[in-house]
């Protein structure tokens, strides 16, 4: 090689190295003045599990998925490191992302979420990039439990009472017969530091399961996840909320009165209302704050993913130099190798 063409040649690999700087530190930029801080986990799909597409909806990237998707991604990355996160999104989450700088953490580093609200549906069309459907915690836990007795994947619940893991536990081998179930878990204090959660990672660390359903309450159980899944390096944290408990334990005992008095339809409203109702009207309430953080999230997305085509279409010529400068390199060794044999 003349030194005409190794100048030219260092002097692509050079500037290519400065453009790549530049727009790094450009992006460093952006995700510093961004609204939802946080740090980003790659999503690396398994062959068996295909890639799938990304909405960005109130500060949440909610992937298009089906149910059949949902799980079969879930059970091809319950064996492969690192530790996986799985949210069900709606509006309640992004209010706490909002207001609470760890959700949006958690979310940010999230491998999937999956629409769990119809409003999420409703601004898709608005963005013209339609969701097709809602993917709830009660529409996947049954399918993937069913999976994972198939496939030979055991499981960790965590819950918030024994009482209502045990009676869930008990139905769901009854269910699914050969289901491995790794253990049970009801955490006191959701805090990393507190003693309990170094506990909680040896159980984890010696059980090793390959799926952890969360039912938690939310958003504690996304920080909570989040935090474990960057500690044990294993497995798929798959959060359900109280999804967990309706969906596979037994029914909840209805007071005596009730039954003697037949008021089944206005007890169910009752327990209803009181566990909805502030949550409602705390999402009322926060929706058009929530319609203008979305607008603005989106253009912070839309221009990071911009930046990063440009940034691919300006690297593609000098990452072609630089792998024939290494083709050549190659070459030549090969050569002198050659020659002095």
């Amino acid at each position: 090689m003349n030194q005409t063409a190794l100048r030219r040649l260092l002097g692509g690999a050079a500037l290519g190295y400065l453009l790549q700087g530049a727009a790094n530190a450009m992006d460093r930029a952006a995700h510093h003045h961004a609204d939802t801080d946080g740090p980003e986990k790659a999503r690396c799909c398994p062959p068996s599990a295909p890639p799938f597409q990304i909405q960005r909806l109130f500060g949440m990237s909610v992937g298009d998925l089906t149910v059949a998707g949902a799980v079969t991604r879930i059970i091809a990355w319950s064996r492969i490191p690192p530790a996986r996160t799985v949210f069900i999104g709606d509006l309640a989450h992004a209010v706490a992302i909002k207001r609470h700088r760890a959700v949006a953490a958690a979310h940010a580093a999230a491998d999937m979420v999956t629409p769990g609200g119809r409003a999420l549906i409703w601004l898709s069309k608005r963005e013209n990039t339609p969701l097709d459907r809602t993917l709830k915690g009660e529409d996947l836990v049954e399918p993937l439990v069913a999976a994972a007795a198939k496939e030979a994947r055991s499981l960790f619940l965590v819950g918030t009472s024994h009482k209502e893991l045990h009676p869930a536990a008990r139905t769901l081998q009854r269910e699914h017969p050969g289901l491995q179930i790794a253990g049970l878990y009801v955490p006191t204090n959701l805090d990393r530091e507190a003693p309990e959660q170094s506990q909680l990672f040896d159980i984890l660390r010696t059980t090793r399961p390959d799926i952890i359903l969360v039912g938690l309450p939310s958003p504690d159980q996304e920080v909570w996840a989040d935090a474990m899944a960057n500690s044990i390096r294993h497995g798929v944290f798959v959060c359900v909320g109280e999804a967990l408990n309706s969906t596979l334990a037994e029914p909840m005992a209805i007071p005596v009165w009730v039954d003697a008095y037949h008021f089944h339809r206005p007890w169910r409203f009752w327990l209803w209302l009181r566990r909805e109702i502030w949550q409602t009207l705390d999402v009322a309430w926060s929706f058009p704050a929530l319609l203008s953080r979305h607008r603005r999230d989106r253009r912070h997305y839309m221009a990071a993913l911009n930046r990063r085509a440009r940034r691919q279409a300006m690297e593609a010529p000098y990452t072609q130099i630089r792998r024939e400068a290494r083709d050549a390199d190659r070459e030549g060794a090969l050569r002198a190798a050659e020659n002095d044999a």
